[in-house]
């Protein structure tokens, strides 16, 4: 992370090109690619939405455009529109998911990969009652 936004609603990312990041063939390995995108919107729904909700990545999938021979970046952002969205849904549902896609590029803004996250969402309390019965029917059978 090298820049996170007043309202803490965003959070640039810096990867760079380093004997840790690289593969065999010099390029930036895919699983940094990945694994570089696996936090920052969960913190920062924690973050917007207050304690009383939980946030686990779900599902996720990286589509590759290019080689990386260089410092990616990438803007990690939870929109007021995103925030009202999961909300207005999370009183409906008490539980949600939400999809986020993140590109990865370069200095000049040339894409090298994309990577699409999609977050579950849910009350504490719900997630909490929802876990302890699944605990149960397990326990049964």
């Amino acid at each position: 992370m090298i820049e996170v936004t007043p309202d803490l609603s965003a959070m640039k990312i810096r990867l760079p090109l380093h004997w840790r990041t690289r593969n065999a063939l010099g390029s930036i390995f895919g699983g940094s690619l990945f694994g570089v995108t696996d936090g920052p919107h969960p913190l920062l729904l924690m973050v917007s939405l207050g304690e009383d909700v939980i946030v686990w990545d779900k599902q996720a999938s990286i589509r590759f455009r290019r080689p990386a021979y260089c410092t990616l970046y990438t803007w990690c952002r939870v929109t007021a529109e995103d925030k009202d969205r999961i909300q207005s849904a999370l009183e409906e549902h008490q539980e949600v998911t939400h999809d986020f896609v993140i590109s990865l590029e370069d200095q000049a803004g040339e894409v090298y990969a994309i990577v699409e996250r999609t977050l579950y969402i849910a009350h504490r309390r719900h997630y909490s009652q929802k876990k302890k019965a699944q605990s149960e029917r397990k326990q049964e059978g």
